[in-house]
């Protein structure tokens, strides 16, 4: 497969699949939201040659398409489509026998396990996990529908070889509920091109109002009420402004929120912008107060371009980033220490400027150009999974 997207050119140290099949199985790459962000980073930039792109929707963007061996439309996008969207994926499994397949969500490993079942493959099957499990479950809250997607995970991770998260509680949880053994499961890094990126913030200096950003779904758990909370906390004593950029359901409420609490003309709104760049790198600080993530794309994004970031501890990677210095941290939901890590961000621009350069320091690990290679391993391993199984001679 030829890298035709700007990827890296193959060197003598590239672990590479041979030119066996493979299969990455995903959902609608249309879809907004660091999820489909991931995948195409792991397109664009990993090495193994020869892979299949199965998508849950219906087009794909064009460097995917380039870069990809194949792709196959299996259109899963109700639960009343599993059933011949299993049957797409089973066809395409039939004919090609991938050795190395990689599913990207828990509704792409519910399909791929079920078309593995129905055609008896055996090739190596690996499980990408993009948020936290059970605690995802447990804030949609316990029903038919939950305990159904429970049973099935449970089953489908069972048939997994490799079985990652991009966190370190999604590992944590999927040794814990759903009993995976740690020889088998592991952390993987979120991808970002940095190669998109501006140069990034290099002026401290506070001039006029303090310019707070958040990018975000505007959704529950997303902490958006804390935020807004804070900047009319703050409002008496700090000439705050803050932005939020995203969309979603909670539009309303939040206007509302703003209104009721007298920062109507402190706090906009911005909807989408896609890339949010310059947005972000004329903040004065980016503050993300969330209830609960996986690791979100949204905290990578500042500190890769030196904003200072003051964030909940939405999970254990969170504590990790604060202990290091590279961001400030509170308890979610916790309005007062939000003010507090907010006061503080902005009462010093050598903090800001430190908080940056570290920032940037833990970032880099997440860098595409070479992170990438992990994914490249997993396929790796995959395959001499796969080839293990094989009777003698063939």
């Amino acid at each position: 497969m030829k890298d035709q997207t700007g990827g890296p050119a193959d060197g003598p140290d590239a672990r590479h699949v041979t030119q066996e099949q493979c299969l990455f199985v995903g959902p609608d790459l249309a879809r907004t939201g660091g999820a489909a962000y991931h995948m195409r980073q792991i397109f664009r930039w990993t090495r193994t040659p020869n892979v299949t792109f199965a998508t849950f929707g219906s087009t794909v963007t064009p460097d995917v398409a380039e870069r990809a061996a194949r792709v196959v439309h299996i259109e899963k996008r109700k639960w009343t489509g599993y059933p011949a969207a299993i049957s797409r994926l089973a066809a395409h499994v039939r004919e090609t026998r991938p050795a190395a397949t990689l599913a990207f969500g828990i509704q792409p490993l519910l399909v791929t396990w079920a078309a593995f079942g129905l055609v008896g493959h055996r090739g190596g099957l690996g499980y990408i996990e993009i948020t936290r499990p059970w605690e995802a479950f447990n804030t949609v809250g316990w029903g038919p529908r939950t305990y159904a997607n429970d049973w099935l995970m449970r089953r489908s991770l069972a048939r997994c070889d490799i079985v990652t998260a991009n966190c370190t509680d999604g590992v944590d949880e999927l040794r814990t509920h759903y009993h995976v053994p740690a020889a088998i499961s592991r952390r993987v890094h979120n991808l970002l091109d940095f190669s998109e990126f501006p140069p990034g913030k290099t002026d401290y200096r506070i001039a006029g109002p303090a310019q707070l950003l958040t990018t975000s779904r505007l959704v529950p758990d997303k902490g958006l009420e804390d935020l807004i909370e804070a900047v009319a906390r703050l409002a008496p004593r700090r000439n705050v402004h803050l932005t939020i950029v995203g969309d979603g359901p909670l539009r309303g409420t939040l206007e509302r929120l703003a209104a009721s609490r007298g920062v109507t003309d402190r706090v906009r709104l911005a909807g989408w912008v896609n890339p949010p760049f310059s947005l972000i790198t004329a903040a004065d600080l980016f503050v993300f107060p969330s209830h609960y993530e996986g690791f979100p794309n949204s905290v990578l994004e500042p500190m890769a371009m030196g904003v200072p970031v003051v964030t909940s501890f939405w999970g254990t990677d969170a504590r990790e980033l604060a202990a290091a210095g590279a961001v400030l941290g509170h308890e979610p939901r916790d309005v007062d220490g939000l003010c507090g890590q907010i006061e503080r961000a902005l009462e010093k621009e050598s903090l800001r400027r430190d908080l940056a350069e570290k920032a940037r320091v833990c970032a880099a690990q997440y860098d595409s150009r070479t992170a990438a290679a992990e994914y490249d391993g997993l396929y790796a391993e995959l395959a001499a999974i796969a080839a293990s199984r094989r009777p003698s001679g063939v």
